[in-house]
């Protein structure tokens, strides 16, 4: 939209156009935490292209400029925020009928409210980690597999995650092409493509939806958030009980390396947020007006 183009090339990147990208986010009223979210994707992007066509080693340098060096951001006020749903909310998220839009197709908004759904039902994965999923992982009504951001943990951070009816619906609706289990991986070039344009319909469906949470909240990972808080809140799972489910560091280290895991507390944590949730939903359809 800043450049009014399709195609960029890297050698046409530079500070000053970064700066103007910022400048131009900045006049359209985005927030310090968008703004560098965006830019931060971008020098991901950037970066990944350089470790493809640079050789280090050879001394090649295909891609010589760094458009990202000396780059000033607006202050970045705390938008630590809260990312939690509230079960009213999350039910519009279920409910709501996305209509057609300008700008957007209903089909595409409802592509990102599935994939934020499915990251729910799956006790709040998180999507570097549904990217990787592939179809030899998901056995007997189970995903097994090792979180991306605490793969250096001693013992590989796995955890096993129940599948309910809900999540199978949308695995079979999202199935993946090849070996991988969903179909992110056809749809979108990268892990980070992919997150953006997910939280962009987000970003869109925000106002439709007319949820509490501010829209910069409103992204993926506030699944992960209302999973835990309905668990804690609604359920009564204590905080380490939740810490387990969403397969935290544990402060016990030694101890957790003597037990053998019990997967089934997950199981019963994971059907007990799902009944309130549903439950809940029942009341609402049985008291909307015909």
């Amino acid at each position: 939209e800043y450049t009014e183009r399709t195609k960029l090339y890297t050698f046409e990147m530079t500070s000053k156009m970064m700066q103007g990208y910022i400048n131009y986010l900045a006049g359209k009223g985005k927030k310090p935490s968008t703004i560098v979210n965006r830019v931060t994707i971008i020098r991901r992007l950037f970066n990944k292209v350089k470790d493809v066509h640079n050789d280090y080693d050879l001394g090649i340098l295909n891609v010589k400029n760094y458009p990202f060096r000396r780059l000033k951001y607006p202050d970045v006020v705390s938008q630590a925020g809260n990312k939690s749903l509230s079960l009213k909310d999350l039910l519009k998220v279920i409910n709501t009928t996305i209509p057609e839009g300008k700008g957007y197709r209903a089909y595409e908004l409802e592509y990102g409210r599935d994939y934020f759904m499915l990251s729910f039902y799956l006790i709040g994965i998180n999507p570097a980690d549904m990217w990787d999923l592939k179809k030899d992982q998901l056995k007997d009504g189970w995903i097994t597999y090792s979180r991306r951001k605490t793969q250096r943990r001693k013992g590989g951070a796995e955890i096993c995650v129940p599948v309910s009816s809900y999540a199978q619906r949308l695995i079979d609706a999202h199935k993946g092409r090849g070996e991988y289990l969903l179909d992110m991986r056809d749809n979108y070039a990268s892990l980070e493509s992919f997150v953006l344009q997910i939280n962009r319909k987000l970003h869109k469906m925000h106002p439709i939806l007319k949820v509490d949470i501010g829209e910069d909240n409103f992204t993926w990972y506030s699944a992960r958030h209302t999973w835990a808080s309905i668990a804690a809140n609604e359920c009564s799972f204590s905080d380490a009980e939740v810490a387990r489910a969403l397969n935290h560091q544990s402060e016990h280290k030694v101890t957790r390396g003597y037990i053998r895991p019990d997967w089934s507390l997950l199981d019963r944590m994971n059907e007990a947020v799902l009944a309130v949730v549903f439950e809940k939903k029942a009341e609402e359809d049985e008291s909307a007006p015909a």
